[in-house]
Parts: structure tokens; sequence; C-alpha cells
């Protein structure tokens, strides 16, 4: 992939989609950590949930319906983070 190949495709993006392409390029720029990066260009992979797995969404949804959550700012207080 050359720069003109990226203008002349740039050139037939429409003006309605203009931002999202701006906002789109501004995080691949900003992605330098390599980790980031593989993770943004990994493929995503479907798998099915083990019995153990599923129960702990459920339960945390049962959770969520109850009220029983945290903010964010004080579970990252609780775990130290």
């Amino acid at each position: 992939m050359s720069r003109e190949r990226l203008h002349r495709l740039l050139e037939q993006v429409p003006e309605d989609d203009l931002e999202l392409v701006e906002h789109l390029l501004v995080h691949l720029l900003a992605c330098r950590d390599p980790v980031l990066r593989s993770l943004v260009h990994a493929q995503a992979v479907e798998e099915d949930l083990t019995p153990t797995e599923e129960a702990a969404v459920q339960e945390g949804l049962r959770d969520v319906r109850r009220g029983r959550t945290r903010p964010t700012a004080e579970a990252r207080r609780l775990l130290g983070l």
C-alpha cells in the first residue's frame, strides 16, 4: 500500500464519513504500543463459554439487576489500581 493509493482511497470517502476516517486515523497513529497494536489487529475468535464462565456471567448480571455494583473509581481503589 502506498501513500498515493491511500490518497486515492481518501478521495473516494463521502464527506459524511470524513470525521469517522479522521477519528480512525488518529487512533491508529496513537496506537504505538506493540501490545495494543496487536490487539487492534487481532482476529476476533468466537468461543463458547465454559459452564463456569457462563455461571459467572449470570451471577454478574443478577448482581447488576439487584443493584450490587460499585462505581469504577471505587472498584479500582479496592483492587489497588
